[in-house]
């Protein structure tokens, strides 16, 4: 029975540690959200291109999900719900798609301004 007991604690006691090891901020994923307001006669075109663009997304190292979400009364409000391994790789993945001009191709979708978030999840 004693050796149970120990077991038990030193089982508590591990899993209180890794708890306490992957705590938002140390090596949590990263949660992001991109909320985007496209010009309405655009949507459907929009709809097909940033299809096309999700797949490097998605093939990026340290991206772990990629979705594409449209408002199912507005199809010109869109958001990406993302999640990435570290936000220093989803700076690299936004440093890549500067360099490579992304701002020029999805500009003329863009009807306003696009917010963007990053959040932590909170344990279950």
């Amino acid at each position: 029975m004693h050796l149970i007991k120990r077991a038990k604690f030193h089982f508590l006691l591990v899993t209180v540690g890794l708890n306490l090891f992957v705590s938002p901020g140390v090596f949590a994923e990263v949660y992001y959200t991109n909320e985007l307001s496209i010009v309405p006669e655009l949507a459907e075109d929009f709809h097909d291109f940033i299809q096309e663009v999700a797949r490097d997304t998605r093939a990026f190292e340290g991206c772990l999900h990629f979705s594409i979400l449209v408002d199912e009364n507005d199809p010109a409000r869109v958001v990406f719900y993302e999640i990435w391994e570290s936000k220093e790789e989803h700076a690299a993945y936004r440093q890549w798609r500067n360099d490579n001009d992304f701002g020029a191709e999805i500009g003329p979708y863009l009807a306003g301004e696009f917010e963007s978030h990053y959040y932590i999840k909170l344990p279950e």
